[in-house]
């Protein structure tokens, strides 16, 4: 896939872009339709491009009850999207790695033509990498010439800066892979070669950089895809092979504890932080299934083989009351599995 053009479309900010709307038919009082574009609506005001470049203005008293619905829909929409969204969607999944957004008030459904688009850009390279967005900026990486690149933009979409991550993966499905962590000014990424480093977010000098070499890992055949999860001041990693997991100082990249309890090359999903039962633990997939560790030590609660040795463990699993799902689309379809009371632990 190649990012060719990197389209924010986030109906989240101020400042909203009319440039970017898509032409309808108005129609008059009097029955006339006219098909163009909305420039700018003043209120009593609405200012057209028609589709001959012609801008007309025209009182909103004159246009059907239709477009003024519209207009009006339009408005509570945008006044909604400046006044609902303030938290950040800082990596993979959002701030709880569920997917889930933790503003509140967000609109029901997009408006009629769609949400405005604010800005675009192009020359991202190639990948499969998502987008994340802290601190008034957004971060994307892409695969630009062989090298691996993280780009940072404001939100106005003006780049901030941008910085090479080594080699970009350039075997099978080349470019690149993991979505940014970004957490208290520092951003973090891993690449498909297996080059894990610590970057200032506000300007991209590299803090600290560790090798999945370092720990014996091994990954498949699509390189390391997991994008890191960060809990408090630690950060966690699966390396795979000689290390099924470590937890490093985020602030400095040592090593915190290096686990081998659970061993098998690394595979393609992200952790996730789940408590259970009053016990906090980090679940993960690697060749040899499921698993879940212990997050102070590093020691293993539980396991299962159900996807082990399959062709790839791509999705990130997911936890809620009690249950785990791990899904998997290459035959083996998904399990849901319910975990029984661990009792506190240290």
């Amino acid at each position: 896939m190649k990012k060719t053009c990197f389209i924010l479309a986030i109906v989240l900010l101020l400042n909203i872009a009319y440039a970017s709307e898509k032409m309808r038919t108005w129609t008059s009082m009097k029955g006339t339709k006219v098909p163009a574009t909305l420039i700018k609506d003043e209120g009593s005001i609405v200012i057209l491009k028609t589709r001959d470049g012609r801008t007309v203005r025209i009182k909103r008293s004159s246009l059907s009850k239709s477009d003024n619905a519209y207009l009006e829909s339009r408005s509570k929409t945008l006044a909604n999207n400046r006044s609902g969204a303030t938290s950040d969607w800082p990596g993979w999944l959002g701030p709880d790695r569920n997917g889930k957004s933790r503003d509140t008030g967000l609109i029901k459904k997009w408006p009629e033509d769609g949400p405005t688009l604010l800005w675009k850009t192009t020359g991202l390279g190639e990948g499969f990498s998502g987008v994340a967005v802290a601190n008034g900026h957004v971060y994307i990486t892409g695969g630009v010439n062989g090298k691996l690149k993280i780009f940072s933009y404001d939100m106005k979409g003006k780049e901030a800066w941008s910085t090479n991550h080594g080699p970009m993966w350039s075997k099978s499905y080349p470019g690149s892979r993991a979505t940014v962590q970004v957490s208290d000014g520092k951003l973090y990424l891993m690449s498909g070669e297996g080059t894990l480093s610590c970057y200032d977010a506000s300007k991209g000098d590299e803090i600290w950089t560790r090798k999945m070499g370092e720990f014996g890992g091994r990954a498949q055949g699509w390189g390391y895809s997991e994008s890191v999860l960060i809990v408090d001041d630690t950060l966690y990693v699966s390396p795979g092979g000689k290390t099924t997991m470590a937890a490093l100082d985020k602030k400095t990249g040592r090593s915190k504890w290096e686990s081998d309890s659970f061993k098998g090359a690394a595979e393609y999903s992200s952790a996730i932080y789940a408590v259970h039962d009053g016990v906090p633990m980090i679940i993960n997939a690697n060749e040899s299934g499921l698993y879940a560790l212990n997050p102070s030590n590093g020691s293993l609660f539980w396991s299962n083989d159900f996807c082990a040795r399959n062709t790839a463990n791509c999705p990130t699993p997911a936890y809620k009351d009690g249950l785990v799902l791990c899904s998997n689309g290459t035959g083996k379809r998904g399990k849901c599995l319910k975990l029984k009371a661990l009792g506190k632990r240290g």
